[in-house]
C-alpha cells in the first residue's frame, strides 16, 4: 500500500476495492463487535464456573466456550490495531525538504 501510494508499484485493482470499504471506523466497529462477543463469551464461562460452584469443570465443555472467545477478544484488538495503521499509512506523503506553507 505503501509503495502504491508513492507510485513505486502500479495501482491494483483489488487494493483500491478492498480499501474503498475498509476505513478506520469499520475496522473500530467490526474490532470493537468481535470484543464484546469475546467479553460475552467470557461472562458466559465465568457463569458455567459459578453455577459449578467455583469447582472443578469438564475442560471439554469448557474450553468450547473459552476458546472462541479468547479467540475473538485477540481478533478485535488486532482489527483495531491494523484499521489504526491502514489509516496511518493512507496519510499523504510529503517529499522532504518540503515545507507546508500556511495558506
Amino acid at each position: 500500500m505503501h509503495g502504491n501510494n508513492l507510485r513505486l508499484l502500479p495501482a491494483n485493482v483489488r487494493l483500491d476495492h478492498f480499501l474503498r470499504f475498509a476505513t478506520l471506523e469499520a475496522g473500530i466497529f467490526a474490532g470493537l463487535a468481535l470484543l464484546v462477543a469475546g467479553i460475552g463469551g467470557s461472562i458466559y464461562a465465568i457463569i458455567l464456573w459459578q453455577r459449578a460452584d467455583f469447582g472443578p469443570q469438564s475442560p471439554h465443555d469448557l474450553m468450547r466456550v473459552v476458546v472462541p472467545s479468547v479467540t475473538a477478544l485477540t481478533c478485535g484488538v488486532q482489527i483495531i490495531f491494523a484499521a489504526f495503521f491502514l489509516s496511518v499509512l493512507r496519510l499523504g506523503h510529503r517529499p522532504s525538504g518540503v515545507v507546508a506553507s500556511d495558506d
